[in-house]
Protein backbone atom coordinates (compact mmCIF):
# COMPACT_ATOMS: atom_id res chain seq x y z
CA UNK A 1 0.00 0.00 0.00
CA UNK A 2 1.60 3.08 -1.13
CA UNK A 3 -0.82 5.59 0.91
CA UNK A 4 0.50 8.16 2.96
CA UNK A 5 0.10 8.56 6.64
CA UNK A 6 -1.12 11.68 6.85
CA UNK A 7 -4.39 9.98 4.08
CA UNK A 8 -4.32 6.86 6.84
CA UNK A 9 -4.73 8.96 9.23
CA UNK A 10 -7.58 10.77 7.92
CA UNK A 11 -9.32 7.74 6.59
CA UNK A 12 -9.02 6.02 10.11
CA UNK A 13 -10.51 9.14 12.17
CA UNK A 14 -13.07 9.50 9.38
CA UNK A 15 -14.32 5.77 9.93
CA UNK A 16 -13.95 5.41 13.44
CA UNK A 17 -14.36 8.82 14.93
CA UNK A 18 -11.52 10.87 16.02
CA UNK A 19 -12.76 10.97 20.06
CA UNK A 20 -12.71 7.26 20.06
CA UNK A 21 -9.52 6.83 18.01
CA UNK A 22 -5.96 8.92 19.51
CA UNK A 23 -3.64 8.55 16.51
CA UNK A 24 -1.29 11.29 16.40
CA UNK A 25 -0.11 13.05 13.16
CA UNK A 26 3.72 12.30 13.88
CA UNK A 27 5.64 14.93 13.39
CA UNK A 28 3.89 18.14 13.06
CA UNK A 29 6.98 20.13 13.00
CA UNK A 30 6.45 22.89 10.58
CA UNK A 31 3.31 25.22 9.87
CA UNK A 32 2.15 23.12 7.21
CA UNK A 33 2.21 19.66 9.07
CA UNK A 34 0.62 21.66 11.85
CA UNK A 35 -2.43 22.46 9.33
CA UNK A 36 -2.44 19.29 7.55
CA UNK A 37 -2.32 17.11 10.96
CA UNK A 38 -5.43 19.05 12.69
CA UNK A 39 -7.13 18.29 9.39
CA UNK A 40 -6.58 14.44 9.56
CA UNK A 41 -6.48 13.96 13.33
CA UNK A 42 -7.27 14.91 16.70
CA UNK A 43 -3.64 14.97 17.99
CA UNK A 44 -0.47 16.29 16.85
CA UNK A 45 3.31 15.58 17.66
CA UNK A 46 5.65 18.25 17.47
CA UNK A 47 9.46 17.96 18.66
CA UNK A 48 10.65 20.84 21.23
CA UNK A 49 14.11 21.84 21.50
CA UNK A 50 15.27 24.74 24.00
CA UNK A 51 17.66 26.87 22.99
CA UNK A 52 18.71 30.25 23.95
CA UNK A 53 15.48 30.37 26.23
CA UNK A 54 13.18 29.66 23.43
CA UNK A 55 11.31 26.24 23.39
CA UNK A 56 11.81 25.77 19.37
CA UNK A 57 9.68 23.42 17.13
CA UNK A 58 12.76 20.96 16.18
CA UNK A 59 13.92 17.05 16.01
CA UNK A 60 17.91 17.49 16.14
CA UNK A 61 19.50 17.23 14.38
CA UNK A 62 17.15 18.46 11.73
CA UNK A 63 17.81 21.59 10.59
CA UNK A 64 15.76 24.12 12.46
CA UNK A 65 13.03 26.11 10.90
CA UNK A 66 12.34 28.97 13.08
CA UNK A 67 9.55 28.21 14.50
CA UNK A 68 8.76 28.49 18.37
CA UNK A 69 6.16 26.14 20.26
CA UNK A 70 3.70 29.61 20.14
CA UNK A 71 2.82 28.94 16.39
CA UNK A 72 1.10 26.22 17.59
CA UNK A 73 -0.95 27.54 20.00
CA UNK A 74 -2.49 29.48 17.14
CA UNK A 75 -3.00 26.69 14.56
CA UNK A 76 -4.06 23.56 16.67
CA UNK A 77 -7.57 22.88 16.87
CA UNK A 78 -9.05 23.63 20.53
CA UNK A 79 -10.57 19.96 20.62
CA UNK A 80 -7.06 18.51 19.49
CA UNK A 81 -4.63 16.65 21.71
CA UNK A 82 -0.93 18.03 21.88
CA UNK A 83 1.70 15.25 22.33
CA UNK A 84 5.50 17.54 22.81
CA UNK A 85 8.26 15.17 22.52
CA UNK A 86 10.44 17.20 24.03
CA UNK A 87 14.55 16.75 22.68
CA UNK A 88 16.44 18.29 26.03
CA UNK A 89 13.66 19.68 28.80
CA UNK A 90 14.99 17.68 31.28
CA UNK A 91 16.99 19.83 33.00
CA UNK A 92 15.55 22.09 35.78
CA UNK A 93 15.85 25.53 33.24
CA UNK A 94 14.29 24.22 29.82
CA UNK A 95 11.67 22.31 31.97
CA UNK A 96 10.55 26.00 33.70
CA UNK A 97 10.48 26.96 30.39
CA UNK A 98 7.88 24.39 28.82
CA UNK A 99 5.93 25.25 32.83
CA UNK A 100 5.72 28.26 32.41
CA UNK A 101 4.36 28.33 28.50
CA UNK A 102 1.34 26.30 29.64
CA UNK A 103 0.80 28.44 32.82
CA UNK A 104 0.16 30.99 30.29
CA UNK A 105 -1.61 28.59 27.83
CA UNK A 106 -4.19 26.79 30.13
CA UNK A 107 -6.58 25.65 27.13
CA UNK A 108 -3.73 23.05 25.93
CA UNK A 109 -3.01 21.71 29.34
CA UNK A 110 -5.34 18.66 29.80
CA UNK A 111 -4.71 17.76 26.37
CA UNK A 112 -1.16 17.81 26.53
CA UNK A 113 1.37 15.02 27.11
CA UNK A 114 4.87 15.89 27.75
CA UNK A 115 7.54 13.31 26.75
CA UNK A 116 10.79 13.88 28.19
CA UNK A 117 13.79 12.10 26.72
CA UNK A 118 15.25 8.93 28.16
CA UNK A 119 18.14 9.93 29.98
CA UNK A 120 16.08 12.37 32.29
CA UNK A 121 17.25 11.37 35.36
CA UNK A 122 15.61 12.18 39.13
CA UNK A 123 16.45 15.11 41.21
CA UNK A 124 15.13 17.76 43.02
CA UNK A 125 15.34 20.57 40.64
CA UNK A 126 13.32 18.44 38.24
CA UNK A 127 10.89 17.38 41.04
CA UNK A 128 9.24 20.55 41.26
CA UNK A 129 8.67 21.27 37.57
CA UNK A 130 7.70 18.15 36.14
CA UNK A 131 5.68 18.33 40.03
CA UNK A 132 3.62 21.50 38.88
CA UNK A 133 3.64 20.83 35.04
CA UNK A 134 1.15 17.42 36.08
CA UNK A 135 -0.95 19.97 38.82
CA UNK A 136 -2.18 21.95 35.38
CA UNK A 137 -3.41 19.25 34.36
CA UNK A 138 -0.56 17.75 31.84
CA UNK A 139 -0.04 14.25 31.32
CA UNK A 140 3.85 13.07 31.29
CA UNK A 141 6.09 10.32 29.84
CA UNK A 142 9.43 9.00 29.24
CA UNK A 143 10.79 8.15 25.97
CA UNK A 144 11.70 4.32 26.35
CA UNK A 145 15.09 3.84 24.45
CA UNK A 146 13.83 1.11 21.63
CA UNK A 147 17.27 0.42 19.96
CA UNK A 148 18.08 -0.77 23.32
CA UNK A 149 14.88 -2.25 24.20
CA UNK A 150 14.82 -4.06 20.63
CA UNK A 151 18.29 -5.17 21.05
CA UNK A 152 17.01 -6.64 24.35
CA UNK A 153 14.18 -8.40 23.08
CA UNK A 154 16.35 -9.68 20.21
CA UNK A 155 18.30 -11.32 22.60
CA UNK A 156 15.31 -12.80 24.22
CA UNK A 157 14.29 -13.93 21.21
CA UNK A 158 17.81 -16.22 20.61
CA UNK A 159 17.39 -17.33 24.27
CA UNK A 160 20.00 -15.26 25.89
CA UNK A 161 18.82 -15.13 29.62
CA UNK A 162 18.45 -11.27 30.12
CA UNK A 163 20.65 -11.75 33.75
CA UNK A 164 23.60 -12.87 31.29
CA UNK A 165 22.94 -9.95 28.58
CA UNK A 166 24.42 -6.49 29.28
CA UNK A 167 22.28 -4.70 27.18
CA UNK A 168 19.07 -6.33 28.43
CA UNK A 169 20.65 -5.56 32.33
CA UNK A 170 21.11 -1.83 30.53
CA UNK A 171 17.86 -1.88 29.58
CA UNK A 172 15.92 -2.57 33.01
CA UNK A 173 17.67 -0.28 34.34
CA UNK A 174 16.83 2.65 32.50
CA UNK A 175 13.25 1.32 32.62
CA UNK A 176 13.48 1.07 36.62
CA UNK A 177 14.88 4.57 36.98
CA UNK A 178 11.98 5.81 35.46
CA UNK A 179 9.32 4.10 37.42
CA UNK A 180 11.08 4.78 40.32
CA UNK A 181 11.26 8.42 39.64
CA UNK A 182 7.29 8.93 39.67
CA UNK A 183 8.06 11.60 37.41
CA UNK A 184 5.43 10.06 34.40
CA UNK A 185 1.71 9.24 34.36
Amino acid sequence: DSTDDATKNYIYTKKYGSNILGICYHRANSIAKIIRGNFNSNCLEVDIFVKNNEILINHPPSKEVNLNLNIVKKIINPQSFLWLDGKNINNQKHCNLVYNFFKESKILSKRTLVEFPSDTNKNNKLDKCISSLKLLGISTSFYVPTKIGKKCNDQIINNINIKNSNVCTKFIDIMNKAIKSNYFT
